[in-house]
């Protein structure tokens, strides 16, 4: 492509250099018309070119997206789950972000093209646009998929949630072509100057609802720091999500009980032995409504609440009473006989090797050998040292040991009723209040508008697109286009959009209705095992798009290389002009 573009451009400089030295040969008009059909050509491949820079872009930013989702997936488990979240929606902001800027790249190069376009090369185009778009859809779905599968394992979206968003796509692109479909009916027969007047008006709706959509946003983020704010206590972090002390017991507990928390995999001196790494059971519950309204939000209007989970407690307190006993049993009494094993037992024959030299010491000062007492004297020294020494170091640490098994033990203890009586129930009721309050009550409220103006939005612009469709291709009237054709395409995309939803319906409630699940709803690993599924046939669509598009962008190469081949000569001397 790039080589064609660069013959056309050396040609067209040559002829810029001729024009100056064969005027004699060649008449002002004839010059003119040949540069203008050459200078055209020059431009319509160059934004062919920059189309397919553009749409490689595009592809490739999904697939940095997708490999970014596997890569933060790995690191879940190193992570809080908060934290771990916000790096997840950077991501995907990040993402959606570049995909905006292509997007607006692809429609400013088409809008390029489409100036200098033949109907059948606009055909061809068409074609491979179409193809384009659909490879682009697929790989955005299957992205969006590992989205909601990474936040389903990390436990910050319900299953729940994960099929409302999903449900939620397919309404918006239901939404879309029956307005297509409206639009198509009543344009029939229009002139051209009635659409161009109802794509005004049209465009004069979507600013409206882009400035409630603005306003809605601002109402949410209002009553997202509001109800971060109100949750403090709870989940123990402030409002711009450092890390803080939460202020109810349970919670304090629950900060020591997860990842990497004061008793996780602690290791026990004595025993040698680990504590468990987790020791909590949780549940995600949502604000009213907030579930219907997608993973993303849904876990902005959520709380997680922490349950003891018995078999991690009963294991780390056995660990911890062994740690008690044998480091009690180590260390020995104050009383333990001189011949025993325990450190007091050991410290106490360092005392009676003190008598000992201590009675060598006297004896030796009844005497008259000086060198007998100096000696007597240096191993009494010795003696008390040793003792010393080994009260100061070995015995110490013994003591330490057993203090510190013993605190380790009251903790322990403490942690697990900050999970009983009067003390659980104020942390049950705080989630339940937040959740039940005008804080959340809000970001529902916000986000449902939100949701409501994007179904708007999703029709006008699909109204919008179908006429500027028409208006494209119009003379006069559209009695010349296909509108049966048009709408046909509508209702097969909304038959796929409405099956969708219906077999992920049916799927979600055969797993409801499942007898070891009864009327629980539908768990996290069975939603992520639909995802899955649905990702593996996107796959499948995927390969039959591609081959789609490469066989599209092959027809169109051939048609723009040959094309060049087309631009006139200059003419010979005493030869016709070329016709426009």
């Amino acid at each position: 492509m790039k080589k064609k573009f660069i013959a056309v451009s050396v040609l067209i400089c040559a002829l810029a250099l001729g024009s100056t030295t064969l005027t004699s040969c060649v008449d002002d008009n004839e010059s003119a018309s040949v540069t203008a059909i050459r200078d055209a050509k020059a431009k319509q491949l160059t934004a062919l070119a920059g189309y397919y820079d553009a749409q490689a872009l595009y592809q490739q930013a999904n697939a940095n997206y997708q490999q970014a989702l596997a890569d933060e997936k790995n690191q879940q488990t190193a992570q809080d789950a908060e934290q771990w979240s916000y790096e997840l929606e950077k991501i995907k902001k990040d993402y959606e972000e570049q995909i905006a800027s292509f997007e607006q790249q692809i429609a400013n190069y088409k809008k390029q093209l489409a100036e200098n376009m033949k109907d059948y090369q606009a055909q061809l185009f068409t074609n491979y646009e179409d193809a384009a778009d659909k490879v682009n859809t697929i790989n955005g779905e299957i992205a969006n998929n590992l989205y909601l599968i990474a936040k389903l394992e990390n436990g910050v979206a319900s299953a729940k949630a994960a099929i409302a968003e999903l449900n939620y796509t397919d309404e918006l692109t239901i939404a879309e072509n029956k307005a297509k479909i409206e639009a198509y009916k009543q344009m029939s027969g229009s002139s051209l100057s009635d659409l161009k007047s109802e794509l005004a008006e049209l465009e004069t709706q979507l600013k409206e609802v882009n400035l409630k959509d603005s306003e809605a946003d601002r109402k949410l983020a209002d009553a997202e720091e509001a109800f971060k704010q109100e949750v403090t206590p709870i989940k123990g972090y402030n409002a711009t999500g450092a890390s803080a002390d939460a202020t109810l017991a349970t919670a304090l507990a629950i900060d020591s009980l997860r990842n990497n928390g004061y008793f996780c995999n602690k290791h026990l001196k004595t025993t040698g032995q680990n504590l468990p790494a987790t020791y909590l059971d949780n549940v995600t519950l949502y604000a009213e409504g907030a579930e219907k309204l997608g993973t993303t939000f849904a876990a902005k209007a959520s709380l997680t609440k922490y349950s003891l989970k018995a078999s991690a407690v009963t294991n780390a307190a056995n660990l911890i009473a062994a740690e008690v006993y044998e480091a009690e049993k180590a260390l020995g009494k104050t009383d333990d006989a001189a011949t025993g094993t325990s450190l007091y037992a050991q410290y106490n024959a360092k005392g009676e090797a003190v008598k000992t030299a201590q009675t060598t010491y006297d004896n030796a000062l009844k005497g008259t050998d000086n060198a007998a007492i100096e000696a007597a004297r240096k191993a009494l020294e010795n003696a008390k040292y040793q003792q010393q020494l080994f009260a100061e170091s070995t015995l110490a640490d013994g003591i330490e040991t057993v203090n510190d098994a013993k605190e380790l033990q009251i903790l322990f203890t403490n942690v697990q009723k900050a999970f009983t009586g009067d003390t659980y129930k104020a942390y049950e009721t705080a989630i339940t209040t937040a959740l039940a309050g005008e804080n959340a009550k809000a970001m529902v409220a916000a986000q449902q508008e939100i949701n409501s103006l994007a179904v708007t939005s999703a029709q006008l612009t699909a109204s919008k697109g179908a006429l500027e469709q028409l208006i494209g291709n119009l003379d006069g009237t559209i009695d010349d286009l296909d509108v049966d054709a048009l709408i046909l395409a509508c209702e097969e995309e909304i038959a796929n959009a409405e099956r969708d939803i219906a077999n992920r319906e049916y799927d979600a409630n055969n797993i409801i209705n499942d007898p070891q699940n009864p009327a629980i709803g539908l768990t996290i690993d069975d939603a992520i095992a639909m995802l899955e599924a649905d990702n593996e046939q996107l796959k499948v669509e995927l390969v039959a798009a591609e081959a789609r598009l490469s066989a599209a962008k092959a027809a169109l190469d051939a048609e723009f290389g040959s094309a060049s081949s087309e631009v006139p000569e200059t003419p010979a001397e005493g030869e016709e002009t070329p016709t426009e």
